[in-house]
């Protein structure tokens, strides 16, 4: 049966995705840039690149539940609070907030 419809599925899996990366997530890729730009422009950060720097930190935001629900395990099994304290930390050392403004 699944034979029958081999190549219908990659392709609907493919528009999904596509859809579900240009309806959700890009948006918050773009924003988080267009986000870290400003504050780069108002001297409350220092960064030299907007999008990657946006990139990493969302990515690595989103991969601590992508993870725990694709194989039942966090990064470093860690609970929910170390990790996001250590993400907190690590935000702050990249956007280069002064050690005065760091959490």
């Amino acid at each position: 049966m699944a034979e029958d419809h081999a190549d219908v599925v990659p392709g609907l899996r493919e528009e999904l995705f596509e859809g579900m990366w240009q309806g959700v997530l890009a948006g918050g890729y773009a924003e988080g840039a267009r986000w870290i730009a400003e504050q780069r422009e108002l001297g409350r950060v220092q960064t030299g690149d907007p999008e990657a720097t946006a990139a990493v930190l969302l990515s690595s935001l989103t991969y601590y539940p992508l993870l725990r629900l694709l194989i039942g395990h966090t990064p470093g099994d860690l609970e929910p609070e170390r990790f996001l304290a250590a993400w907190v930390e690590h935000a702050a050392v990249t956007l280069g907030l002064p050690p005065a403004a760091r959490p």
